[in-house]
């Protein structure tokens, strides 16, 4: 599986290079992560979505650990996935009411795990208890902080006054990955995780692929059949660089395609950019 007769391994570096140069580029343009602007979080999932790319490279360069190579993978692709759909060819309204709740949905079971402070057992220092206890409550008055912006800002959506009974059963279960929200509806569907892969790729062998992936996410009894040889590897890598490609025409339909092209030639190769 080789590209201009270029290793899977080489059109994976360069790929991932020019992805990695572009987002990082455009996180210094934007100047952080803020949680009241829905395009900076789209920039930090996708510096992590590429973090983990790398951290899979190491792993399918060494040819030693398919469970692991394939878990990133399927990690990367329920990333690449969430960011399409909250995203790509959207409207203002329907990209800020997915991301609020996207928020609400994460932010609400970590606010979950942080409610019961374990007691001292006597495991660890006092001095350390007391640390984590101060990490944890920190944490919790940061979670808290996070819901009430949430619940405020997604109270004043515009989607409340065009569908109330709607909008209320959706908020309620924080489901972001509703399929439509229109005035008529009554009731709603939502998205299963492989309904979602088609949107990376539309072809049945790459969405079947990454639905497959889940064997080695929840530790079926398929991962242990995976065969380890140097053959095995050159398929995933392959597909990961397509999960890296489409991230990048995602980029290019967001910011626009020239954009895109400036800021690579400007990190590379030192071309004044000139933004319209």
């Amino acid at each position: 599986m080789e590209k201009s007769g270029e290793s899977q391994i080489s059109v994976f570096s360069k790929t991932h290079f020019i992805a990695t140069t572009v987002t990082n580029y455009l996180i210094s343009e934007k100047g952080g992560f803020f949680v009241n602007d829905a395009v900076s979080f789209l920039l930090r999932l996708g510096s992590n979505f590429l973090n983990v790319a790398e951290t899979f490279f190491s792993i399918a360069k060494s040819k030693k650990d398919t469970n692991s190579a394939f878990a990133l993978f399927r990690v990367q692709a329920d990333y690449l996935a969430t960011l399409l759909l909250i995203f790509e060819g959207k409207s203002e309204d329907e990209t800020k009411f997915r991301y609020l709740l996207y928020l609400l949905d994460g932010i609400s079971q970590r606010a979950d795990s942080l409610e019961v402070i374990p007691q001292y057992n006597g495991d660890i220092s006092q001095e350390d208890y007391n640390a984590l206890v101060v990490q944890m409550t920190n944490a919790k008055q940061n979670a808290q902080t996070i819901l009430d912006f949430c619940y405020n800002a997604i109270d004043k959506h515009p989607y409340k006054t065009l569908n109330q009974t709607l909008y209320d059963k959706i908020v309620k279960n924080k489901q972001w990955k509703y399929k439509e929200f229109s005035a008529e509806r009554t009731s709603y569907e939502f998205f299963k995780w492989q309904d979602l892969y088609p949107l990376i790729d539309k072809r049945p062998d790459v969405a079947s692929f990454i639905s497959l992936c889940s064997h080695h996410v929840h530790g079926n009894v398929n991962s242990l059949l995976s065969d380890i040889d140097d053959d095995t590897f050159d398929p995933i890598i392959h597909f990961n660089t397509v999960l890296i490609m489409r991230y990048l025409e995602m980029l290019k339909k967001l910011w626009g395609e020239s954009k895109i092209k400036d800021i690579i030639n400007f990190c590379l190769f030192g071309v004044t950019i000139k933004f319209e």
